[in-house]
């Protein structure tokens, strides 16, 4: 099983970047879990259009059982 994040930076300072866990899964696939961080990174950038935060990546990692 595997669990989304997606790494979310202030733009212009790479030093300021926090995670945002998912709050749908955890995922039986790890192809499963690849998709739902690029719907994440799209829904983050909708949710604050305004703000100077951006999606930079994401990771899959184990679901703690």
């Amino acid at each position: 099983m595997f669990e989304a994040f997606v790494i979310v930076c202030w733009m212009g300072n790479a030093n300021i970047c926090r995670p945002v866990a998912d709050t749908r899964g955890p995922y039986k696939e790890i192809e499963t879990c690849e998709d739902r961080i690029e719907e994440m990174k799209n829904d983050l950038i909708d949710i604050f259009p305004k703000t100077k935060l951006l999606p930079h990546s994401g990771y899959c990692g184990k679901a703690k059982e």
